[in-house]
């Protein structure tokens, strides 16, 4: 998902990049537990019938679940925000505090767009200043990273260039 704010002063802005919303962790607190239930269930059945190694492997199934559950969750609330100024550009990115930082001079800072190699992937985009390269939106899926490079063409060539090319 990608926000832009447009600044007062031409070719400035913020995009504001996120991964598409995963589910809510209550939701999966419902998952977990629905899971749980019949693993379980199923676990202790066959745990009365002689067979007792299926409660262990049912409750590794429920961790492993979890653990899984969480770990996309935790991914999926990870933003970069893309800050052009007229004189600096600043790419902040992090989960919960910025993790990491970049930042170079607007005039010398170009903006370096890869082709997708294959039909189903999506283009890359990076920052480039003197041998630092940096991408941005990583996460994003096809139709965002197009939508992205769409919003940096409008802030780096401006509103009227933009219209002129199409």
């Amino acid at each position: 998902m990608i926000e832009c704010q447009m600044a007062e002063s031409p070719r400035c802005g913020v995009l504001t990049l996120r991964p598409n919303a995963a589910m809510p962790w209550r939701y999966n607190l419902y998952v977990i537990g629905l899971f749980s239930l019949g693993i379980l269930g199923f676990g202790i059945f066959w745990t009365t019938q002689g067979v007792v190694l299926a409660l262990p492997f049912g409750v590794l199934e429920v961790i492993g679940l979890t653990a899984a559950l969480w770990w996309v969750a935790h991914k999926a609330q990870r933003v970069e925000v893309l800050e052009l100024t007229e004189l600096e550009v600043v790419l902040r990115s992090g989960i919960k505090t910025v993790e990491r930082e970049f930042r170079a001079p607007r005039l010398w800072t170009q903006i370096d767009i890869q082709p997708a190699k294959r039909k189903i992937d999506a283009p890359r985009v990076f920052l480039c200043f003197r041998d630092q390269r940096v991408e941005v939106g990583d996460f994003l899926n096809r139709r965002d990273r197009y939508r992205l490079i769409r919003q940096l063409k409008q802030l780096v060539n401006g509103p009227k260039r933009l219209a002129d090319s199409e």
